[in-house]
């Protein structure tokens, strides 16, 4: 939103927002209580255009479209088929699962944990996620509205991998320390479904394993029967999967993506 010029306003003032913070008069603060700017708010606005151009230089626009937004895209694209699978007519638990394992394995060429937790979770009980709550039947007319918020839903996503590829970057600490503030309580019950416990990760940071509280796996088997679906945890499977991904390492999900974006609003618009 920021290269397109569309957000860069919401931007701005969010960054603002958080500026006066770091500008705050501390000492007038701690003997009164009262928040005040410690600068004259041209100098704040001044500030905050200096830390938005650093923000959105060259090296975060590269890394956005190298790393994060094929990894978005791949996200969206599961958060279609899984509303797809929620919205058609299937009523097994187990039948949902296994479609959506098929899915990953055969179409995203990875299995990714915790949209398959929060999957789990959102097939069980529709109403329980509030991740998913605008997620309703809608006129015909708001068709590129519920595909917007869908969009929205995947950057939430990212959050997550955000968070963890800071942890594993060289000078950043060893630590996880899995805790954090935020007024967003759709993205708390996120956080809550698979609580970390550590993260492995090599010395370059490239690569990451995340340790859970509670294995997926076990969250899975206490569900459905793992029957159909145990084959895609194989380590021929896992490796297939890696071939694949090593042969196209960008794949094109533009059709994949099309086809489910006409499938869902047949679904979820009336």
């Amino acid at each position: 939103g920021f290269f397109d010029g569309s957000q860069v306003q919401s931007i701005r003032r969010n960054l603002k927002a958080i500026l006066k913070l770091e500008y705050m008069d501390r000492e007038r603060y701690q003997k009164s209580g009262e928040v005040r700017l410690g600068i004259t708010d041209d100098e704040l606005g001044v500030r905050t255009d200096e830390k938005l151009h650093e923000l959105y230089g060259s090296p975060y626009k590269d890394g956005l479209e190298k790393e994060f937004i094929p990894i978005n895209e791949m996200l969206y694209v599961l958060l279609l088929k899984i509303v797809e699978i929620e919205h058609s007519d299937k009523k097994r638990l187990d039948v949902k699962i296994e479609e959506l394992y098929q899915f990953m394995h055969f179409e995203l060429k990875t299995l990714l944990v915790r949209e398959a937790v929060i999957a789990l979770t959102y097939f069980k009980n529709r109403s329980r996620l509030s991740f998913f709550g605008k997620i309703n039947p809608k006129p015909k007319e708001k068709r590129q509205e519920l595909l917007k918020e869908l969009r929205g839903m995947s950057w939430d996503l990212m959050l997550f991998r955000v968070m963890e590829r800071i942890a594993t970057m060289p000078g950043q600490g060893d630590f996880l320390i899995p805790y954090f503030l935020s007024f967003d309580k759709k993205m708390v019950q996120l956080f809550d479904l698979f609580p970390l416990k550590a993260i492995l990760a090599s010395q370059d940071g490239t690569q990451m394993l995340p340790l859970w509280v509670t294995p997926p796996l076990d969250e899975l088997q206490k569900e459905i029967k793992m029957e159909k679906i145990r084959d895609f945890f194989s380590h021929i499977a896992s490796n297939i999967r890696f071939v694949e991904r090593l042969s196209d390492t960008r794949p094109d999900l533009g059709n994949l993506k099309k086809q489910l974006e006409e499938k869902i609003t047949r679904l979820v618009t009336y």
